[in-house]
C-alpha cells in the first residue's frame, strides 16, 4: 500500500517553557516527566496511530520497541534520560501509542534551547549540540513548528523566535546538515506563549495594562507583515497549587480534560478583578483578547494548521501516487516478461537474440559506433552510444598493467618498459603524436592500431649495443673459415638473428591484443545482460551464457590470433632462408634513377612566406608564382613533433608544423641528388653483383661499422615485416571482428547460439533455478490489486482537491491511503467550557461530539448522493465509492456512540471528584 505522510509537529523552545506539558495536554494524559532546568536530553518521537480494533480506553504503547504500560511510561522516559547523564543525544527515543479514536500523527519533543549558557566549555558544547540538533528539525519543510515560549512582561522580549530564525537560516553556523536554509519557516509555525497567568497575577494592575499587552502582541506578528501566525497565550498550570508530576495516570487524565474550564475560570476571575481597579472610567475588556487567549484556542489553531498542511499535501501526494503507479506497472510488465522467460522455448529464442545483440554491440563498439538497443524481442529503430571511451577505454599504461611483459614470453632485449617509453628519451617529448596516444583512453580498433604502432616503435628503437665483437667474429665462420672476411653474410646474419629474437615480443603482442578484446567483450556482455531487455534472465541462465557464449568467444579470439602468429612465423622464416644482401643498395639506387623532386612539394608550399594562408592567415593573398596544382591553398595540420629551434626560441615558442619540416628536409635532399640525374637507369638497378657492405680484411675488421650496417638492414626488415604484420593481423583478426561483408564472426556466434540451445534439458532446468510460473502469476495479481487500490486513492484525492465537502479528509481503502484524520470540530467560542483535544471524538462535551458527528454524517450522505448522480463514473466505480462511504458512515456512528459513552463517564468522574 501507499501511506500518506502523516503530519509531524515539532515542539521547541527554551528550557522549562512547557513543551512537554503541552505534549501531554494534546494527548490527554501524562506521558513524560518534568523538572526544573533540563529534563529532556534527547528528542522524543511520539507516534500516534489510530487503531479502531482496540477497545475504548485501551492503549498499546511501545518505547524503543519495548512494550510499556501507560502508567509506567513516565518512569521509563525518566530512566532513559537519566542514562544520558548530563549530556545530550541526537538519537530520538521512539514512543508509539495505539488507541481507538486518535489520529495518525507524529510529535517531536526536543530538548530545550539553552539561552545564555555558562562560559564553561562543556556547557557551551551542550548548547551548541542542542542548537544543531534542533536545526535539523527546524529546516525540514515537512515539519510544523510549535514554538513554545515563557511569557514575559513585554512580547518583544521573547528570545525563542530570533533563536529559531538563526537555526533555520544561518548556514555558516550550521553547515553540513543535509538540509538547506528555510527562510519561510514562520509560515508553517505556531507561536505559543505559556505561563500568561503570571502576567495576570503580577504585572496586570488594571484593564488598560492588560489590553495594551495583548494589543502589542497582535501588532507584533511573529511571521512578519502580511504572513505568519499571531501569538497565542495559554496557561498549562493556571493555579499555583497544581502539581502534575505527582499525579497518577487517572488524575492526569481528569486534570487535562478540565484544564480548559479551569483556565477559562481563572481568566474570568482575573478580568473581573481588573475591572474593579480605580481611575479607569470607561475602560472595558477587549473581546479581541479572547481570540488569542486560552489553551482551547491554541489547540484549535494546531488543528487548523494540520488540516491546512494536509490540504497542501494533496498535489504532492497525487504526484507520488502517479509515480508509484508507473513503477508498479513497469514491475508488472517485467514479471510478465519473466514469466515468459521461464518457458524453455521462449528462453532459448531469447538466447539467440542475446547472442545476436552481443555480436552487434561488440562489433559496433570497437569501431566507435552507436549500438542498437533492443527493448523487446524485436528490434526497434533506436540506437544509443553506450560504450564510450571515457567509461570503457584505457590508456596504454592501464592496459600494460593487465598484460605486463613477463618471463612467460621469453627474453626480448628490445622491449621498452612503460616508464622508459613515457620518458623524454622515447615518446615523452612534447608534440609527439605517438606519445600523445599513450595517454588517450582508447578501445577497439583505435587501441589495436596504437598497440601495433608502439610495438613497431619498440622494434625500430632497439640498439645493437648487445651485439659484441665476438658475436661478429664468430658469425664470419659459418660453414668454415673463408679466405676473405664475409662482410655481407655477417651483417645479414646479425640482422636476422635480432629479427628472430623479436618473435618473443610478437607473442606478447598477441597476448596484449587478446586481453584487450577479451576484456571489452566481457564489458559488453555484462552491460548487455543487465540491460532492460535481458536483466530478467534467471541468474543461472546468466551464468550459463557467461560460460558458453563469453567463454567460447574468447576462445575464438585466441584461435584467430594463433593463425596470425603462424603466418608471422612463416614470414620470418623466409627472411632467414633468403637474405636479400642487396636490399639496401637497391633502395638507394632507386632514388638515383627516379628523382625525388617529383614527389617533394614546391618551395612556396614547403616554406611559405610570412602572412600567407599556409601559416593560418585566412585574409592573406596567395603569393605570386605558385604552381597551378596548389590553387587550393595547402593548410598544414596541427604540429606533430618539436621544432629543432624551439630550445633557442624558448620553451613557449610555437613550433612550425612537423610536416613542413619534413618537406623542407626532403627538398634539400632532392636538390642534392639532382647532380646525378641521367647518369643511372633501371638496368643499373636490376643488375646483379651490387656490394652493399664495404669489404673487410681479417686483420682490419671495423666492428662498429658492421654493427651500424646490421642495424640498417634490421630496420629495413622491420619496416617490411611490420607492413606484413599489419596485413596479417588485419586480415586474420581485425577483419574477422569488423567485417559485415563476410561476417565470419556472425556465423561463428550463430553456431555458438545453436550449441547453447541444444544443451541437455537438465542443464536448462538447473539454469532456470526451479522458479514456478505460478508464483510469478501470484506476484502479478498482487501488483494488479495494488494498482487498483492506488487508482482508487488517486480518484479520492482528486475529489478532495475539487472541494466537494469543503474540507479534505483522506479516506482509507482496503490497501490504499492511510488515515490521517484530525478532530474537525469548529473552534469553540471563548466562553464555552470544554477542551477540543486533538483526536478526541467527544471529550469536549456531549453536545460538541454530537454536532461534530452529525455534521460529518451530513457531509458523507451528501457525497453519496453526488456520487450516485455522477454520469462520468462507471457502474463499478460508483459501487466502490458507495461502499467506501458506507463503511466510513458506519465507523463514524460507532465513534459517535463511543464518544457519548465517554462523555457520560467523564461527567460522572467530575461529579465524583467534586463530591470528594
Amino acid at each position: 500500500g501507499f501511506d500518506l505522510q502523516v503530519p509531524r509537529l515539532v515542539l521547541l523552545g527554551a528550557e522549562s517553557a512547557g513543551k512537554t506539558s503541552l505534549l501531554e495536554y494534546l494527548l490527554g494524559y501524562s506521558v513524560a516527566f518534568k523538572q526544573g532546568g533540563t529534563a529532556t536530553r534527547c528528542p522524543t518521537m511520539l507516534t500516534l496511530k489510530g487503531n479502531e480494533a482496540l477497545g475504548a480506553g485501551v492503549r498499546r504503547i511501545t518505547a524503543n520497541d519495548e512494550s510499556v504500560e501507560a502508567r509506567g511510561l513516565a518512569n521509563y522516559i525518566k530512566g532513559h534520560m537519566a542514562r544520558l547523564g548530563d549530556g545530550f543525544s541526537d538519537e530520538p527515543m521512539q514512543i508509539v501509542v495505539e488507541a481507538a479514536g486518535i489520529p495518525d500523527l507524529v510529535i517531536f519533543d526536543l530538548p530545550g534551547l539553552i539561552v545564555n549558557p555558562p562560559s564553561e566549555p562543556k556547557a557551551q558544547r551542550n548548547a551548541e549540540q542542542v542548537a544543531r540538533m534542533a536545526a535539523r528539525y527546524v529546516r525540514d519543510p515537512q515539519n510544523i513548528l510549535l514554538v513554545v515560549s515563557k511569557c514575559k512582561e513585554r512580547v518583544t522580549s521573547l528570545d525563542e523566535i530570533p533563536m529559531v530564525d538563526d537555526l533555520a537560516t544561518n548556514d555558516h553556523r550550521y553547515p553540513n546538515l543535509g538540509l538547506g536554509a528555510r527562510p519561510d519557516w514562520k509560515q508553517s509555525a505556531l507561536f505559543l506563549v505559556n505561563y500568561v497567568n503570571f502576567q495576570f497575577d503580577s504585572n496586570f494592575m488594571n484593564l488598560k495594562q492588560a489590553n495594551e499587552f495583548f494589543e502589542q502582541a497582535r501588532r507584533q506578528t511573529p511571521g512578519g507583515r502580511g504572513g505568519g501566525s499571531q501569538y497565542l497565550f495559554m496557561s498549562l498550570r493556571p493555579t499555583k497549587k497544581t502539581d502534575i508530576d505527582s499525579m497518577s495516570l487517572e488524575e492526569s487524565e481528569v486534570y487535562y480534560s478540565n484544564l480548559a474550564k479551569v483556565e477559562k475560570k481563572f481568566y474570568d476571575e482575573q478580568v473581573q478583578w481588573l475591572k474593579t481597579q480605580p481611575n479607569l472610567a470607561g475602560c472595558t475588556w477587549n473581546l479581541e483578547n479572547e481570540k488569542v487567549l486560552g489553551v482551547q484556542n491554541a489547540v484549535a489553531s494546531v488543528q487548523q494548521k494540520v488540516r491546512d498542511e494536509l490540504k497542501n499535501a494533496i498535489p504532492r501526494l497525487a504526484i507520488k501516487i502517479e509515480g508509484l503507479l508507473a513503477s508498479k506497472r513497469v514491475e508488472v510488465k517485467a514479471l510478465e516478461k519473466q514469466r515468459d522467460i521461464l518457458d524453455p522455448a521462449q528462453s532459448k529464442e531469447m538466447v539467440k537474440h542475446f547472442v545476436a545483440d552481443f555480436k552487434d554491440h561488440f562489433q559496433r563498439s570497437i569501431q566507435g559506433q552507436e549500438v542498437r538497443v533492443r527493448s523487446s524481442c524485436a528490434y526497434r529503430a533506436r540506437t544509443s552510444f553506450i560504450y564510450s571511451a571515457e567509461k570503457f577505454g584505457l590508456t596504454f599504461a592501464e592496459e600494460y598493467k593487465r598484460t605486463p611483459y613477463g618471463d612467460k614470453f621469453g627474453e626480448w632485449n628490445g622491449f621498452i618498459p612503460i616508464e622508459e617509453l613515457e620518458s623524454a628519451n622515447h615518446l615523452g617529448k612534447r608534440g609527439q603524436q605517438l606519445g600523445d596516444m599513450l595517454g588517450r583512453k582508447l578501445l577497439g580498433v583505435s587501441a589495436f592500431e596504437r598497440t601495433l604502432r608502439i610495438f613497431e616503435y619498440m622494434l625500430l628503437a632497439r640498439n645493437f649495443e648487445n651485439v659484441t665483437d665476438d658475436d661478429i667474429y664468430n658469425a664470419a665462420h659459418k660453414g668454415g673459415a673463408a679466405s676473405h672476411f664475409p662482410s655481407n653474410d655477417v651483417v645479414m646474419q646479425i640482422a636476422v638473428r635480432q629479427l628472430n629474437e623479436a618473435t618473443q615480443g610478437v607473442e606478447w603482442l598477441c597476448a596484449f591484443i587478446h586481453q584487450h578484446f577479451s576484456q571489452h567483450a566481457a564489458d559488453v556482455f555484462f552491460c548487455l545482460v543487465e540491460s532492460d531487455a535481458y536483466r530478467l534472465f534467471p541468474l543461472g541462465v546468466k551464468h550459463l551464457l557467461e560460460e558458453e557464449v563469453l567463454g567460447e568467444f574468447t576462445d575464438l579470439l585466441k584461435r584467430r590470433l594463433e593463425q596470425a602468429m603462424k603466418q608471422y612465423e612463416d614470414l620470418v622464416a623466409t627472411f632467414d632462408a633468403r637474405r636479400p644482401v642487396d636490399k639496401m643498395w637497391k633502395q638507394l639506387m632507386l632514388h638515383l634513377v627516379l628523382s625525388l623532386r617529383d614527389m617533394v612539394p614546391p618551395k612556396d608550399v614547403a616554406q611559405p612566406q610570412s602572412g600567407s594562408p599556409c601559416l593560418g592567415d585566412a585574409h592573406a593573398e596567395a603569393p605570386v608564382g605558385l604552381v597551378d596544382n596548389f590553387a587550393k591553398w595547402f593548410q598544414p595540420p596541427e604540429k606533430q613533433g618539436l621544432d629543432p629551434s624551439s630550445k633557442e626560441a624558448g620553451d613557449h615558442a610555437e613550433p612550425t608544423p612537423w610536416n613542413v619540416h619534413l618537406s623542407i628536409a626532403f627538398r634539400k635532399v632532392a636538390a642534392h641528388m639532382e647532380q646525378f640525374e641521367g647518369q643511372f637507369n633501371f638496368a643499373d638497378l636490376v643488375a646483379p653483383g651490387l656490394q652493399q657492405v664495404y669489404p673487410q680484411d681479417w686483420n682490419m675488421i671495423n666492428y662498429d661499422y658492421l654493427r651500424r650496417c646490421a642495424r640498417k638492414y634490421y630496420c629495413a626488415f622491420v619496416i617490411e615485416l611490420m607492413e606484413s604484420i599489419h596485413r596479417i593481423w588485419n586480415t586474420e583478426f581485425l577483419d574477422y571482428l569488423t567485417s559485415d561483408h563476410r561476417d565470419e564472426l556472425g556465423r561463428d556466434l550463430a553456431c555458438v547460439a545453436e550449441e547453447v540451445v541444444k544443451l541437455p534439458e537438465e542443464k536448462w532446468i538447473d539454469a532456470m533455478g526451479g522458479q514456478d510460473p505460478a508464483d510469478i502469476e501470484a506476484q502479478i495479481a498482487e501488483l494488479q490489486s495494488g494498482i487498483e487500490d492506488l487508482e482508487s486513492s488517486l480518484r479520492s484525492l482528486n475529489r478532495g482537491a475539487s472541494g466537494t465537502r469543503g474540507e479534505w479528509r483522506p479516506s482509507s481503502t482496503k490497501r490504499g491511503v492511510k488515515r490521517a484524520q484530525i478532530a474537525t470540530s469548529d473552534t469553540a467560542p471563548p466562553g464555552r467550557a470544554g477542551r477540543p483535544r486533538i483526536g478526541s471524538s467527544g471529550l469536549s462535551g456531549e453536545a460538541d461530539a454530537g454536532g461534530m458527528q452529525a455534521e460529518q454524517l451530513a457531509h458523507l450522505k451528501l457525497e453519496i448522493e453526488q456520487l450516485k448522480s455522477a454520469r462520468e463514473s462507471t457502474e463499478k466505480e460508483k459501487a466502490e465509492q458507495m461502499e467506501q462511504m458506507q463503511v466510513t458512515i458506519d465507523r463514524l456512528k460507532r465513534e459517535k456512540d463511543k464518544a457519548e459513552r465517554e462523555a457520560a463517564s467523564l461527567k460522572f468522574a467530575i461529579t465524583a471528584t467534586r463530591g470528594s
